[in-house]
């Protein structure tokens, strides 16, 4: 009985097997998976070191000033103060809020719909979102920046979002036709 079993599951999986791409078909999706994780270490570093220049520029001031200087985790945690401290933060946030999405259906459209076409979706995905610390730091309103008394009023950074929603959805679409 097991000899029939183990027939019947090598017969399904061969099956299956065959009408799944091959694996170099992948190629775009890997690249296009790498390109998201390069994006998010080095939005990952940016918040890092946006709080470790923003705590020498908080002890230079300080030491001008001859007042204390900050424990670093007042510059470090819940810093919105700051435009650079909210943005390294949003853009870790943020990424990660959409990459749970994003790479999910990457995946997934990869091996249901077309892996010749991830690494373009994933492409135009980094693009956009590579934007988004541009757009958010100059547009993002209500965030001011001591320095320089940036006062934004704009909600621009949408033109980073939008596309990765479009993207997004352009994914869920053609995987949920595609499936039976």
């Amino acid at each position: 009985f097991s000899h029939y079993c183990d027939l019947a599951i090598f017969q399904s999986t061969s099956i299956m097997l065959s009408t799944f791409p091959a694996p170099e078909d992948y190629a775009g999706t890997i690249k296009g998976t790498l390109l998201w994780l390069n994006m998010f270490m080095m939005f990952f570093m940016f918040q890092s070191f946006s709080k470790l220049y923003l705590y020498q520029v908080k002890a230079v001031e300080a030491k001008s000033k001859e007042k204390p200087i900050p424990p670093f985790p007042e510059i470090k945690y819940y810093n919105n103060k700051d435009a650079l401290a909210m943005l390294g933060d949003r853009l870790v946030g943020n990424t990660l809020e959409q990459g749970i999405v994003f790479l999910p259906l990457l995946w997934l459209h990869a091996v249901f719909v077309d892996p010749t076409i991830s690494l373009t979706l994933a492409q135009v995905y980094v693009a956009a979102r590579a934007l988004y610390p541009i757009l958010y730091f100059f547009f993002f309103p209500g965030v001011t920046n001591n320095n320089n008394n940036l006062n934004r009023q704009s909600h621009a950074y949408i033109f980073s979002t939008m596309p990765g929603y479009a993207v997004n959805t352009y994914m869920m679409v053609k995987l949920y036709f595609a499936l039976p």
